[in-house]
Order: C-alpha cells, then structure tokens, then sequence
C-alpha cells in the first residue's frame, strides 16, 4: 500500500509539474520523440532535444562535464566527494541539486524536472522501474571497461544530440586512441627482464584488489606492467591480507583512494615492502574521479602511469603538459603548474 501511495504521489506531482511549465514535456506531441540505445542494449525513448537530466552514476558526472559545456542542463547529481567538481564546475549549486543516490527518492527526481536519468546500479532498478512508469528516460550507462567507456560516452552524446556534444566525443576518441597507441608502442619496447609488477588497491585500510577482467588489470597490461590478481580464480574484489601482500611482493602498489604515504613509510606493517622502500607506494592521480577506473578521465592514466614506471622508455611525453592540455580543452579549465604536479603526485587538494 505504502509503494503505491508513493507511486500515485509522483504522478500527481509529475502532472503538476507539467501543467506549471506549459508545453514543458507536451514536445511529445510538438516535437517528437527519438531513441537512443543503452550500455544494456535497451532502447530508450527521449525527449528530442533533452532540457534537464539526472546523473545517478558517479562516473557520468565527468563524462556530462565534457559534453555538456559546463553542466548546463544537469538538475540533479549525486553527492559530490571530490573537491575538484567545485573547482571545476563553481555554479553547480545555482542549476542542480545535490543528492545521495542510496536515498534518493522518485519524488526527488520528478521535482527536478530531469526529462532524462543516467543510472547504472542494479540497487536503483525499482527506482528506475517507477520513473520509467512516469514516463521520465532512463538511460543505463554503467562502465565496466574500455569498450564500455567508449559506449557510454557515445550514449551519452547522442542523448544530448548538440552539436557540442558530438564534437567533443569525436576529439575524445582521437585523444583517447592516441594516448592508447602511445602506450603500446612504448610498452613493447621493454624487456621482459624489465617488467614490473603491479598491485591495484581501492583502499589503503580495506585493501582491496580487482580480478583479472577489470579495467584496472587492462591499463596495467597496456603499459607494461605485470598485472597482480588478488585471487587464485581471478575474479572479482578481495580484501587481501598484510600476508598475501608480503607474498605477491609487488614492486609497485598504487591505490585507488587517498591515504596518508607518510603514515604508511613509517608503518612497519608497510614499511618492510620493496614498493615502500622504493617510494612507489603511491596514491593514483584523480581529479573528477580517480584515472584507474573507466571514466572520462582514464586515457591520462595511459600516459601517467608509463612515465612515471618505465621512465627511461617514456620518450618525450611531458605528462603535466598533456594534462593541463586536457582539461583545458575537455573542461574548459587552466590547471596550475602547482595543482597539476601536486595532483600527479597523488596529493588531495582541498580548495578553499
């Protein structure tokens, strides 16, 4: 009883707000419908130009950054962690609305306006499930790898259908295709002899590691490095041990989170690892989010983590260079030759 009454409160709240933005969602009528295909396969019918939209999945928020020029047309997000979506995007506040996406409701999202949601957990799929009955555009855009990456960002492009859009998703590719093209070639300069081993964490407490299907095990492949898989059936998430660490002996351990390197230097728990001894317990660059996951941002982990591993075979690719470039050209933002060497070092920058 308690869910149907919530169900007949969206659509009286979803009328109202109908009636109260004129021909708001009557472009059904005027101007038609399109249809866009998600990560899932599922044809999904959108409004054809889309106004308002919804971010559920926190790796959309980059991926809506660079195609849609400042956020313009974003309502809703969910909680921002990261310290650099204010720097990046100061008038966040005055367009959208800040939620946390376990709690959010349908009612939240319906008073938003948001004509269209982009999701990717299977916890939201009740949730989904009432929006879709409210006629409101739910479009998965989940990324799990490379190719998922790919996908999501022309999903994502083709939802907005600006010409905007469209452009910076074709010089995307170029940028991620060249970055990739310059690992490989890089990486397969190097001796086996050479190779170093790489343990991915998520988290310094938890430590956490990723199976060999992940995208972690992809960009550590791509450049070179010789993949740690935290499990003897290679699947999944483990929380390793301070023993299973000690045996995998890792010459590097990058973690996904920040952590304080100075506390585990002097940890003799951490201390006694090569990887620590040789300063290569480092925390992953991350600005919008962390570069070792598939989003937006992870073609700059192609070109940090060969440079800063295999130095000697790196050629001249000036990395703090190509980052600045990055953003200015994705983001519209001018990084800071401090801000970038501070964040390529895997330091947390708290603005004021």
């Amino acid at each position: 009883m308690k869910r149907w009454v919530m169900l007949l409160l969206c659509v009286v709240m979803a009328v109202g707000l109908l009636l109260m933005s004129g021909c708001a969602d009557t472009q059904d009528e005027a101007g038609g419908q399109r249809t866009v295909v998600d990560i899932k396969g599922k044809e999904v019918a959108i409004p054809q130009e889309v106004e308002r939209y919804c971010i559920l999945y926190s790796s959309a928020f980059p991926m809506c950054g660079m195609l849609d020029e400042g956020l313009e047309h974003m309502v809703m997000c969910p909680t921002l962690y990261a310290d650099w979506a204010y720097r990046l995007f100061p008038d966040i506040d005055e367009h959208a609305v800040v939620v946390d996406k376990r709690s959010v409701t349908a009612e939240q999202i319906v008073e938003s306006g948001a004509q269209v949601v982009f999701w990717s957990s299977s916890s939201h799929e009740e949730l989904i499930a009432s929006l879709e009955q409210l006629g409101i555009a739910c479009v998965n855009v989940a990324v799990s790898d490379a190719d998922d990456l790919i996908s999501a960002m022309d999903i994502i492009a083709d939802t907005f259908g600006t010409e905007y859009a469209a452009k910076q998703n074709e010089r995307y590719k170029e940028v991620l295709n060249q970055y990739k093209e310059y690992a490989e070639e890089h990486a397969a300069l190097i001796p086996d002899s050479e190779k170093k081993s790489i343990l991915v964490l998520g988290g310094i407490e938890e430590r956490s590691a990723f199976g060999e299907d992940t995208y972690e095990a992809y960009w550590s492949g791509l450049v070179g490095l010789e993949y740690i898989v935290p499990s003897d059936d290679g699947s999944g998430q483990a929380n390793l041990t301070m023993e299973q660490i000690y045996e995998f002996a890792p010459d590097i351990i990058t973690v996904e989170a920040f952590f304080d390197e100075e506390a585990c230097r002097s940890d003799p728990a951490w201390s006694s690892l090569e990887a620590v001894k040789n300063g290569l317990l480092i925390s992953n660059p991350s600005v919008l989010d962390t570069w070792s996951k598939p989003g937006a941002e992870a073609p700059l982990q192609y070109i940090w983590a060969f440079a800063r591993f295999y130095p000697e075979y790196a050629g001249d690719v000036d990395v703090m260079e190509e980052t600045q470039s990055f953003y200015k050209e994705f983001y519209d933002y001018d990084m800071s030759d401090d801000e970038a060497e501070r964040m390529l070092a895997g330091q947390r920058i708290i603005f004021e």
